[in-house]
């Protein structure tokens, strides 16, 4: 077992800590539901689009939900808060206010996780550390409130090492069948991290066969409701999401279309930010010693991730948590270093050195994101959709070279007002064959080929005398790094 012992704290840091968690909520969910920017266009087409198909009818269908890659479990969850949102206002704003806010409640497993597993030796000052950095630390706070099963399965087993730490005495039994709940979620969710969740369960249960068993129940039951059931009602056969998806991502080379890297890709990408990563990651090794199943958690990720060609950074979101948790332990241990030296106790240490290692661990990867624009990705697209969907006179939308997989789809517009792509073909095909079939679903019907419309949604270089142009927003367009602008036709709707 790891060095793990109580953490206690005073009512006044157990007030600071509330509002860290309370912090850490707020950087999550308010950033992506005012600015609207899309991480990754699979939380919208995936997930969401799907969600607000289930409960309005209307969405853009892509290929893995014709062949049946993806389970519907998350778009599931996702409708029902969509539905009860709609009870209430018929506002897109609401349901992704909600849907965030409850995610990124999800992810606040992450921080206090972080809280209660700092070694006794830190926790002076380590608690701190920990929350404080995993609550603002960037890429999990862009990632924290995302409808992706990397994050969704992230949290489940993170809710795991909470139910871990917890006392249950005699509910003992139950309390590891609850982590077999939550790990067999993590794996119906995202089977990719099967490697970590059997780690996890190492972790868990030792050599105490009563608690694999009850383990075992636990997962069992998960993979019951979510590989079995639901995948025989939803998509005609027990497991079908799960062999479908490594059917088209191995057997017929998906994966390879969208783009393939070495063993050392992910590697490779740390080594062009080294100067700025390379101390981070020397903390971090530092804290590593303090909690080795953290260690190992994310170099079980890592590496079984390293095997597989496609390789995308949101995969890596279960191990950028345990190195999150890690660094902030070491940097907990190298303040406490510090203060052995009679000049640091003129600055407070350890608790100067700590705050100023934080700030540094958070400044370094802001920079990195702001550079890439990872905050305002695509949010001219949704802007766009969000700004026509209240135009009473709307009777059609023609969106013209930007592709429907960064617009934002029918789950920002909200409305049962035809759109058109100029992108979109009614079937293509990967290289190995198989269909890229995706169809365009309104008010419960398929939508035909391309019909009226007065409002046409392309970028700032579209040139028609037809049109007139309305407005601008940043952020767009094609890249989703440009602009795209809105252009109403001067004569109205015609056919």
């Amino acid at each position: 077992m790891s060095d793990i012992g109580e953490t206690r704290v005073s009512r006044r840091n157990a007030l600071i800590l509330t509002w860290i968690v309370c912090l850490a909520l707020a950087v999550r969910v308010l950033p992506i539901s005012l600015i609207h920017y899309l991480a990754t266009s699979d939380e919208i087409f995936s997930y969401y689009e799907q969600a607000h198909r289930l409960v309005f009818g209307s969405g853009i269908v892509p290929w893995e939900y014709h062949e049946g890659t993806r389970s519907w479990f998350l778009p599931i969850a996702l409708a029902g808060v969509m539905y009860i949102c709609n009870l209430f206002s018929d506002s897109p704003h609401v349901y992704f206010f909600a849907t965030h806010a409850l995610l990124g409640m999800l992810s606040l497993s992450v921080v206090y996780v972080a809280y209660r597993y700092v070694p006794p030796r830190l926790s002076e000052v380590g608690w701190l550390s920990a929350a404080l950095l995993c609550a603002l630390f960037p890429f999990l706070a862009l990632f924290g409130a995302l409808a992706l099963t990397e994050v969704v399965a992230t949290h489940f087993v993170f809710i795991a090492f909470i139910v871990f730490r917890q006392r249950w005495a005699s509910r003992a039994p139950l309390q590891f069948v609850a982590i077999g709940v939550l790990l067999g979620l993590a794996f119906g969710v995202r089977f990719q991290l099967a490697p970590l969740l059997l780690v996890t369960g190492c972790y868990f249960c030792g050599f105490e066969i009563a608690r694999w068993w009850r383990v075992g129940i636990g997962f069992a039951i998960s993979i019951l409701v979510v590989d079995v059931i639901l995948d025989a009602i939803t998509w005609g056969m027990p497991f079908h999401s799960l062999w479908a998806s490594i059917h088209a991502n191995v057997a017929m080379g998906v994966a390879d279309y969208f783009g393939t890297s070495s063993f050392l890709g992910y590697f490779s990408r740390l080594l062009d930010y080294w100067p700025a990563v390379t101390p981070l990651v020397l903390v971090l090794l530092i804290g590593a010693a303090r909690q080795p199943i953290f260690f190992l958690g994310a170099m079980v990720v890592l590496l079984s991730h390293s095997f597989i060609p496609h390789k995308e950074f949101r995969f890596l979101y279960p191990a950028l948590c345990f190195a999150v948790i890690l660094l902030s332990y070491g940097i907990a241990e190298v303040a406490f270093w510090m203060a052995r030296f009679p000049w640091a106790r003129l600055m407070g240490a350890p608790n100067a050195p700590a705050l100023a290692g934080v700030g540094a661990a958070i400044l370094i990867p802001f920079s990195i994101m702001a550079k890439n624009g990872d905050w305002v990705k695509n949010s001219g697209n949704s802007l766009a959709l969000l700004a026509i969907r209240d135009d009473p006179h709307l009777c059609g939308v023609a969106i013209k070279e930007i592709d429907w997989s960064i617009t934002g789809g029918y789950v920002t517009f909200h409305r049962d007002v035809p759109m058109y792509f100029d992108t979109m073909r009614r079937i293509d095909h990967f290289p190995s064959g198989l269909p890229m079939l995706t169809t365009v679903m309104l008010d419960g019907r398929e939508l035909g080929e391309a019909g009226p419309y007065n409002v046409v949604i392309a970028g700032p270089s579209f040139v028609d005398p037809a049109f007139k142009k309305r407005k601008c927003f940043a952020h767009g367009g094609v890249w989703g790094s440009s602009e795209t602008c809105i252009f109403d036709r001067l004569s109205g709707c015609t056919p």
